[in-house]
């Protein structure tokens, strides 16, 4: 694992002769599986609910609010829940409708 890494069917000429097997093999596990775990989310979530998820993100109160955006707010309250708040409430937004 602490040898050189030269991939396999390709030629030495052109590559980085500075990678490490183990650094090789830690950074294509570490990529795939991120590359898992995206494709599976992207498989059972479909836009809209990942936009949902989204906005609802703008609630963390982690490191004081540090995800805090507005329009994403606005956003929840116009697109998501319309009908939970009356049409003066929503005009007072800000950028609201």
């Amino acid at each position: 694992m602490e040898g050189p890494y030269f991939p396999a069917g390709r030629p030495r000429r052109g590559f980085f002769n500075g990678a490490m097997n183990y650094h090789r093999f830690k950074v294509d596990m570490y990529v795939s599986v991120i590359d898992r775990q995206i494709s599976e989310l992207n498989g059972r979530f479909d836009e809209v609910n990942t936009d949902l998820l989204s906005c609802m993100a703008a609630f963390c109160p982690l490191r004081l609010f540090a995800a805090y955006d507005q329009e994403k707010l606005v956003r929840l309250a116009t697109k998501f829940y319309a009908n939970d708040f009356t049409s003066d409430e929503l005009a007072r937004l800000p950028w609201g409708n």
